[in-house]
């Protein structure tokens, strides 16, 4: 069964139903909260840090919600630009140990992953794994008949950069213990990157262990995290 849309003010109802108060935070501020700031979607969900009894939550505040809102959409913030700057970070420390490799053209090891040439552009988007953008039309045209790895990270997603990189260290026999992040940091960047809520189920208490600490380390080039 389809639920009805509700309008604002039945949207705050329903949290009264749920057992919302409204003594710190105005039913006209939460009104105007949930026309341009959010949507009750997106401020629902946060009512799932807090015990609930009887299908009625004890001691929640509209206010607690809107903080929580407020806290989550900084924390995007922080972990888009964090993500992106870990693409870019991975990107030069590819580049250096490529750099470092006599035998490493920048096309061996596209060859050796791409072997079906998926990532070749022969000037037709319709047969292509490119959609056609103003920022990358020129490099396809001028580079991707045959593709470098430079070229190729310019325009290929985190989660294949990470696929050619850890190729590239099987190729040499290299080891990285930043890999063992990758999934993590691509879980973290699609997240953020899709406005999903972060600041739910933070009961958990996740502790960091040894191993991570020593991979952040690393990542900071032996200082303190």
């Amino acid at each position: 069964m389809r639920r009805p849309k509700y309008n604002v003010s039945q949207q705050i109802e329903s949290l009264k139903t749920h057992g919302v108060t409204f003594d710190l935070y105005t039913e006209e501020g939460a009104q105007e909260f949930l026309t341009s700031r959010t949507y009750f979607f997106k401020i629902k969900a946060f009512e799932n840090n807090f015990e609930r009894d009887g299908g009625r939550y004890h001691g929640l505040d509209f206010a607690y919600l809107v903080d929580l809102s407020t806290i989550d959409c900084h924390l995007r913030t922080l972990l888009s630009y964090l993500c992106l700057n870990l693409e870019h970070a991975l990107k030069v420390r590819f580049n250096q140990i490529i750099m470092e490799d006599a035998n490493e053209d920048g096309y061996n090891i596209v060859h050796a992953v791409d072997e079906a040439g998926e990532f070749s552009f022969h000037g037709d988007y319709k047969y292509s794994c490119y959609h056609h953008s103003n920022y990358t039309e020129g490099l396809l045209n001028k580079y991707f008949d045959d593709p470098s790895i430079w070229n190729l990270w310019e325009v290929i997603d985190f989660s294949t950069l990470c696929k050619f990189y850890r190729a590239y260290l099987n190729q040499r026999q290299y080891k990285d213990n930043t890999t063992n992040l990758f999934q993590s940091v691509r879980i973290m960047r699609n997240a953020s990157s899709h406005n999903n809520c972060l600041m739910i189920g933070i009961e958990k208490q996740i502790n960091p262990t040894l191993y991570v600490k020593n991979c952040v380390k690393e990542l900071n080039h032996g200082g303190k995290p």
